[in-house]
């Protein structure tokens, strides 16, 4: 029986609620009972990939079928996937169906590898990704029922929950678009539990407390996420906030997948039970320290199997099951000022994300006057070069801050990949 759309977001509400609950199980279930559930999982997941038009060309060019593959181990068999080809399963089966899929969550992201996305979940399916986003906090002691949580985000749509509307759990969100003095005094106001934010507006924020002499409330845990934590910047962190950081890894199109705990960044706590990935090198071989590639468990509407997230991880196997001990990600860095200042990434996204004119993008500072846009334009497009940059003055003139900064546009076919396997959106020469 189809559910009224109406009533669906409540359901995915409880449905959090039943992951949430269930959240402490799964932290301390032994290697080979978290095998047992991948590998029930798995099953299902490729049976219903199998019969979709997207996969089955997949399989066969491969020689294999479902029952090739009993274990999570096997997905080594299966070729990888990467973001443009999921990109367009998607974008083909909603046009194939729109009405198909209404009532799912849908999500868009200018994309911050430089290539845009639109992703589209069930509700249950949203349901299990809020859940396992909370799981860090539960795995470090944050509990939602009467502690709060402040999160630094870009996106500022109101929430109206059951949740929420019981008074259970606290949650602030702050625009990861404002000033480093609006943040600083929005987490000094609010004083919560937990403080959640990309890494980089946790770096202007300390640069801010540190320039105007601000001493920054201290969470009893602050969670980072989308850049690399690098040790210099987490010795900077623990001066600020103490040793409460840990660090959240994972990626728009499956949520969190793996975190650290307090005062150990050595190690990633996979989660296993709605994830599994593998390993390879650059000759596709598995591979303790190569390419990470995921496959989601609890995906059915559009399967997610052996995706290329773009980055390099180390690992070990320990106890039996395969640890990451260390991430090579994309990292950030910031547009900076002849006075001082600096704004993230974030304005810079929002400005792509108003013209859906670009296949990948790319943003170079090479010192204090110049900042140069490197564009990749979507096939299709019928706007003139000329006609995309003209607008997107426009959009910087509102977004970002009119501080001496010229700007220039490179218009080029491909933009390559970075030697740690991501494509780095925003690159700062200067200092």
């Amino acid at each position: 029986m189809k559910i009224p759309v109406k009533f669906q977001k409540n359901i995915k509400y409880l449905a959090l609620l039943y992951y949430f609950i269930h959240t402490p199980f799964g932290i301390r279930m032994s290697p080979k009972r978290i095998k047992k559930i991948q590998n029930k999982k798995l099953k299902k997941i490729i049976k219903i990939a199998y019969e979709t038009e997207f996969y089955r060309p997949k399989f066969d060019a491969a020689g294999i079928t479902p029952a090739d593959i009993q274990t999570v181990d096997d997905l080594v068999k299966i070729p990888v996937l990467t973001r443009t080809e999921y990109r367009d399963y998607i974008n083909h089966r909603i046009n194939e169906a729109p009405e198909k899929y209404e009532g799912w969550v849908k999500v868009e992201t200018s994309g911050s590898t430089g290539i845009p996305l639109e992703l589209w979940f069930t509700p249950s399916e949203h349901a299990v990704m809020h859940a396992k986003a909370f799981r860090a906090y539960r795995h470090n002691g944050f509990h939602f029922i009467y502690q709060s949580l402040l999160s630094l985000t870009h996106n500022m749509k109101p929430t109206h929950s059951l949740i929420k509307k019981s008074g259970l759990f606290r949650m602030y969100k702050a625009s990861a678009l404002d000033e480093p003095a609006t943040m600083v005094e929005k987490l000094n106001r609010i004083k919560p539990d937990v403080l959640s934010a990309n890494l980089s507006n946790i770096v202007v924020m300390m640069k801010h407390a540190e320039d105007h002499h601000t001493k920054l409330f201290q969470p009893k845990l602050v969670a980072v996420i989308s850049e690399v934590l690098t040790q210099r910047i987490y010795e900077m962190m623990k001066e600020h906030f103490g040793d409460c950081m840990i660090d959240k890894y994972g990626c728009i199109e499956t949520g969190l997948l793996a975190y650290t705990l307090k005062g150990d960044i050595s190690k990633y706590n996979f989660i296993n039970e709605y994830n599994a990935f593998i390993v390879l090198d650059d000759q596709m071989r598995p591979a303790d320290n190569g390419n990470i590639y995921i496959t989601s468990l609890f995906q059915r509407g559009f399967p997610l199997i052996n995706y290329q997230l773009g980055d390099r991880v180390e690992t070990r196997v320990e106890n039996g099951e395969r640890i990451i001990t260390k991430i090579y990600g994309r990292s950030n860095d910031l547009i900076k000022y002849s006075d001082g200042t600096s704004v993230t990434f974030h304005p810079l996204e929002r400005i792509m994300s108003s013209i859906p004119c670009f296949a990948q993008f790319r943003f170079i500072q090479e010192d204090y006057e110049n900042l140069t846009f490197v564009l990749v334009k979507r096939a299709g497009v019928s706007l003139s070069n000329e006609e995309i940059e003209k607008e997107l003055l426009q959009f910087v003139k509102k977004h970002l801050p009119e501080k001496g900064l010229q700007y220039h546009f490179l218009w080029v076919d491909e933009i390559p990949v970075e030697k740690n396997g991501k494509i780095r959106t925003l690159i700062s020469k200067v200092p």
